[in-house]
């Protein structure tokens, strides 16, 4: 499930990954949009769902900065990481003659 709009970066990323993981697990994948309320309706389906292994969630870094703005029903905790596949800089940047 991508909590995350269809066409947007994190979309393009994860289908063009589903397109080869269906070799490796020798299942069919389906993907699922759940966009929409900072990711939050999405993640809370999740919750929901049978933890069997077949039901697959993304997990970008926006996610981690609502918990902090906001009361989710989820943290990082709340989910098991199997693989890393984009490593995204996130920079705190001020004028260079700034003390």
């Amino acid at each position: 499930m991508i909590p995350w709009s269809v066409g947007g970066a994190t979309d393009t990323v994860f289908r063009t990954f589903l397109t080869v993981l269906p070799k490796y697990l020798k299942v069919p994948v389906i993907i699922v949009s759940r966009p929409g309320g900072g990711t939050v309706p999405g993640y809370a389906e999740e919750i929901k769902k049978k933890s069997d292994g077949y039901y697959i969630l993304v997990w970008t870094t926006p996610l981690l900065t609502k918990t902090h703005m906001s009361i989710t029903p989820h943290d990082y905790k709340t989910f098991y990481l199997i693989i890393n596949l984009v490593n995204a800089l996130c920079w705190i940047l001020v004028p260079k003659d700034s003390p």
